[in-house]
């Protein structure tokens, strides 16, 4: 077992080696530690999930390389999560496969090397694989396990999670099923491709203990019997064949509808200093907003409906800009009691617009007689508008602006 003294650790032993024994005792409670790696125990609780990543300082074609076995093959091996030991592998090999497994199928463009850590780093020339057909072997003291190459956060765990998936989701095909996925794998709108490298990374969010006496096929055999960890590797494995049919078409239709808008307020206003608390009546109407000094240009009240059809999903989502403007009626009293009214508006008030991002949408069934008559419609929407923006001075309190429900009816535009 190799493992490094940081200078910090170093510094320790000197400044507590006059001390005897209790160096000793010190040093033999810290466990194996490889340099700056993550170990996954460090950062894991009870309302973690996921493993930890440790891509940090990893080229976009780089992976790296962490081996775990039972305590039972690694007893002096760093403890990590799961009841596994992390253990540095004499060697790793990479090669391409099928769904036979077999490892003389072909070679794979790599490079490997290990870091200051003693971490081995493998370089990819044509960029770390997306499918199943390339597989990490580690090998420790006469022990191999597999792994997929193609994992999601690059951090790629060799340990007994990681051959189960090659085992029993790669191993588990036909020719056929194999031929199917890298088909997928191979077209670049075929979104299914990516199936694998979320597979490889999430087998190991799974907290199944391994026993410390564990050999490779008992620790196996264990999350055989787990009836959750193999119906996701199952799933996946099949979801993985549904090919391109099923993600490579996105289908989006859109619509645009003219739009009127009426919006009725009744409040206060506490913009004026001779009418401080005055109530005031506003109206609000949808206008268009000419876009160009020329006047070739314009900007119409509107709204558009757009349907996406993604994975079978369909989802519809609404936008609206609608310009208006705003006139407002103030009513207050003076001293004396004497009443008055003041009129507020384009010169006071500046077009604003009711508008919203793309959200979803519900449309209704059209409106029954009864519904039509009480003022609501299939198309209507009362989103609350922006607050609108009054040519003001610095630290001049706003109006108080309580709105009464405004209508849009919506119209096929032609």
């Amino acid at each position: 077992m190799r493992f490094k003294f940081t200078p910090v650790l170093m510094s320790t032993l000197l400044l507590a080696a006059c001390s005897g024994d209790s160096a000793i005792d010190g040093v033999k409670e810290i466990p194996n530690r490889f340099g700056n790696v993550v170990n996954a125990l460090d950062d894991f609780s009870s309302s973690s999930t996921g493993d930890s990543s440790n891509a940090r300082g990893l080229k976009p074609n780089e992976v790296r390389v962490t081996m775990e076995l039972p305590v039972n093959l690694a007893p002096n091996g760093e403890p990590t999560r799961r009841n596994l030991r992390i253990v540095v592998p004499d060697r790793v090999e990479v090669y391409k496969t099928d769904f036979t497994l077999r490892n003389d199928i072909g070679t794979v463009s790599y490079t490997s090397a290990t870091d200051d850590d003693g971490n081995i780093i493998l370089t990819f020339e044509d960029g770390v694989p997306v499918g199943p057909d390339v597989v990490v072997e580690a090998f420790y003291q006469g022990t191999a396990l597999k792994a997929l190459a193609a994992d999601a956060d690059r951090d790629i765990k060799v340990n007994p999670f990681s051959h189960y998936l090659v085992e029993q989701g790669l191993g588990g095909y036909d020719a056929i099923d194999f031929q199917t996925v890298m088909n997928c794998v191979d077209t670049s709108l075929c979104l299914n491709r990516y199936v694998w490298g979320t597979v490889a990374d999430q087998v190991h969010d799974f907290e199944i203990d391994i026993p410390e006496n564990a050999s490779i096929s008992s620790a196996l055999a264990r999350l055989e019997t787990r009836a959750d960890f193999k119906a996701y590797v199952q799933a996946m494995a099949d979801y993985a064949l549904l090919g391109q049919d099923t993600s490579g078409s996105i289908r989006a239709s859109s619509a645009d509808y003219n739009s009127v808008f009426l919006g009725l307020e009744l409040g206060q206003t506490f913009r004026e200093s001779s009418a401080l608390g005055a109530g005031q009546w506003g109206v609000r109407t949808a206008e268009e907003e000419q876009l160009t000094d020329t006047g070739t240009a314009f900007l119409y009240p509107a709204l558009t409906l757009t349907s996406f059809d993604v994975f079978n999903i369909n989802v519809t989502s609404l936008a609206t800009d609608i310009p208006y403007d705003r006139q407002t009626l103030i009513h207050g009293s003076d001293d004396i009691g004497s009443q008055f009214f003041f009129s507020r508006g384009t010169d006071l008030w500046a077009r604003n617009s009711h508008s919203s991002a793309p959200g979803a949408a519900t449309l209704t069934p059209a409106p029954s007689e009864n519904q039509t008559r009480s003022g609501t419609s299939a198309g209507r929407q009362s989103p609350v508008p922006k607050r609108d923006r009054p040519r003001q001075q610095p630290n001049q309190r706003l109006d108080s602006q309580p709105l009464l429900p405004g209508l849009i009816h919506l119209c096929p535009c032609r």
